[in-house]
């Protein structure tokens, strides 16, 4: 990770504990399971939020952008399944 990242994940921690005191974070186990993919596939996940921070063991991310993320997513595969269904 190079310095400028490193200081922007730092604010973004700092920002999200300002907001409430006490902030989620999840490492890669716990992302596959909120999106319902398995570990090995996880890398795959096309649009995935930028990690707040990356340690020996694997990335982490606040668990707040997965669970935006799996929102969008689930939009967006049902926006596609209408735009399907339209034009057939």
């Amino acid at each position: 990770m190079n310095p400028t990242s490193a200081t922007i994940d730092r604010e973004l921690l700092r920002r999200e504990f300002q907001m409430g005191g006490r902030f989620e974070l999840m490492g890669a186990k716990e992302v596959a399971d909120e999106l319902g993919v398995q570990m090995s596939n996880l890398q795959h996940q096309r649009d995935l939020p930028r990690p707040v921070a990356t340690l020996s063991r694997g990335d982490i991310w606040l668990a707040q952008d997965i669970r935006e993320f799996r929102h969008e997513r689930a939009d967006r595969r049902l926006k596609r399944g209408w735009e399907k269904t339209a034009a057939a």
